[in-house]
């Protein structure tokens, strides 16, 4: 479907149970999915009143956490059938906005917004000592807790409590963004995509995950600049900075031995994506420093006290995966051009943007716009793009 417009289609579910009134009711439906924030959602509905009360205002559907799904699908424009179905968001409602225009009727509206699955493990502030686990045990142990099923990584070695125990102060949330942190994970909740079922709480529905970015992924279909009657991407801006570090230094002195420990981090673990690095672009350049032509750009760590030498090594592993993102981006997508629904925490190919920025980038934010007009629905998606490399690898 290169030329022929999709349809967009969306579903809502509220604990569970679908929204039969979506199509009469939302103007305008945001749902962004971040990597490094919690995702979020936000609807705008029309509201009138029944004599001088409003019904929607007092609706119990949209009242505070209330468990919230929702589908994008696309499909044929003259067929009017879903073709590509995904679930996007299973979160809570979080606050409630109502609006009261000028004429009352129709521009009065009932705004809602809510969080994702994670917002449950934000209520309560905890000071608890985690002893003899891994992060990686820590974080299953926390996403268990809450119901959710586990996609997490293995980490280093437990800290014993001999040697000293791990200290959580704080949410689970904000300590398991923490934990992700300091190992250069990254930490999110993220429905399963399976039928969803009638329940107030998601539970194994939605997949608490932990670990690295995932850039070896088969990336999704490419965005495209061209042809300019129907691009895929409809703008993009991009931007490669030189002052970072090419090379991570890590020492401490181990509390053991009193010996000091050393860790060095200058080549990536993750899968490349693209064939020209920030050392690639400034070792033919470092000319300009005369006698020191052959600097490194090195960052010193020194703010991480580790009790482990692999600790020391995943700290270093961390700052240096941080840093060597070369190349950072914005787009907007035309949603209803492109062949499927784009998702973040996924690699997607650019196309049409010339020979450094073309290739595979990272998506770290994906935020779907839909709205409602009076002739045709409008579906954008508003992109945030990393890259650890410039051009095409190979």
């Amino acid at each position: 479907m290169a030329e022929e417009q999709w349809q967009a289609f969306v579903s809502l579910w509220i604990d569970g149970k679908p929204m039969a009134d979506f199509e009469d009711r939302v103007r305008y439906l945001e749902v962004a999915e971040r990597t490094l924030e919690a995702s979020s959602f936000r609807m705008v509905m029309a509201m009138s009143p029944s004599q001088t009360t409003w019904p929607l205002i007092d609706d119990e559907r949209f009242q505070l956490m209330r468990r919230i799904t929702i589908e994008l699908g696309l499909g044929s424009y003259r067929d009017r059938v879903s073709e590509k179905r995904s679930v996007i968001f299973d979160g809570y409602l979080t606050s409630v906005e109502p609006h009261f225009g000028p004429q009352r009727v129709p521009d009065s509206t009932l705004e809602v917004a809510g969080l994702d699955a994670s917002c449950l493990m934000h209520f309560e502030a905890r000071l608890k000592e985690w002893k003899d686990q891994t992060d990686a045990a820590i974080a299953c142990a926390i996403f268990k807790s809450y119901g959710f099923a586990v996609d997490v990584a293995s980490t280093g070695p437990s800290r014993q409590a001999r040697t000293g125990s791990l200290l959580q102060r704080g949410t689970d949330a904000e300590f398991l963004r923490l934990l992700a942190r300091r190992n250069g994970f990254e930490f999110y909740v993220e429905p399963d995509g399976s039928t969803v079922a009638e329940a107030v709480h998601a539970g194994s529905a939605v997949v608490g995950h932990f670990h690295p970015p995932r850039v070896e992924r088969q990336p999704q279909p490419p965005l495209s600049l061209f042809p300019l009657a129907y691009p895929s991407l409809i703008e993009f801006r991009a931007r490669w900075d030189s002052h970072r570090p090419t090379r991570v230094v890590s020492r401490t002195i181990d509390p053991e031995s009193r010996r000091i420990q050393t860790a060095v981090q200058e080549k990536p673990p993750l899968k490349q994506l693209g064939k020209k690095t920030r050392q690639d672009l400034l070792k033919d350049r470092m000319a300009v420093l005369r006698k020191q032509a052959t600097l490194d750009a090195v960052g010193l760590q020194h703010a991480q006290a580790p009790h482990h030498e692999s600790e020391l090594r995943a700290f270093a592993l961390a700052d240096y995966l941080e840093s060597n993102w070369l190349a950072e981006a914005t787009g907007r997508v035309q949603g209803l051009r492109y062949p499927d629904i784009l998702r973040a925490r996924r690699p997607v190919d650019v196309d049409g943007c010339g020979e450094l920025a073309n290739g595979p980038w990272y998506v770290r934010t994906a935020c779907h716009r839909w709205d409602r007009s009076q002739a045709t629905d409008s579906y954008e998606v508003d992109v945030e793009l990393v890259r650890d490399a410039l051009g095409r690898a190979g």
